[in-house]
């Protein structure tokens, strides 16, 4: 795994990104963590890290992980599992029926299987099993199975292939 580190590891008190509404600053989206091409930012490093409650914490801990798995995705340092995409048709998407479809968030900006992996990483490092178990992967909220699917492949291809356990993340 000592490969897929980034080259730059940014500790940030704030990462704000601007909302431009016709050219004028709206206001601004706070994030706790964000991946690019060569680097990985962390943007709680201030006085609010200490304050922060437990369930913050594990949100925080998923976005960060999201962040640093978007970085080694985007270099080629890491394979997502080859199947995932064929397991949801992204052009049929909507914000109604993200469960029928084993997606957890809806993207205005596209869908498509990059994002809604790194959303499963978020989720699943961020979430412990028995939670994850009784919401996500329930028979009442995953209808068609693929959460589960989705979940199963990711978790059973980078322990087989990089030795890491998404899910122990989470469950700390």
């Amino acid at each position: 795994m000592q490969q897929t580190l980034p080259y730059k590891i940014l500790l940030s008190s704030q990462i704000s990104i601007a909302n431009i509404f016709f050219g004028q600053v709206r206001d601004y989206t706070y994030l706790p963590a964000i991946g690019g091409l060569n680097y990985v930012d962390f943007g709680l490093v201030n006085d609010s890290l200490k304050t922060l409650s437990a369930r913050q914490v594990d949100s925080t801990r998923g976005l960060l992980q999201q962040a640093f798995w978007q970085q080694a995705v985007q270099n080629k340092m890491i394979e997502r599992p080859s199947t995932f995409d064929s397991l949801t048709n992204y052009s049929q998407v909507g914000q109604t029926n993200l469960h029928q479809n084993g997606m957890f968030f809806y993207h205005p900006y596209g869908n498509n299987g990059v994002v809604d992996f790194l959303d499963y990483i978020q989720v699943i490092t961020s979430t412990d099993s028995t939670t994850m178990s009784n919401t996500w992967l329930s028979p009442s909220v995953d209808v068609n199975g693929l959460y589960a699917a989705k979940y199963n492949l990711i978790l059973n291809y980078y322990i087989q292939n990089y030795g890491v356990n998404l899910q122990a993340i989470g469950n700390k």
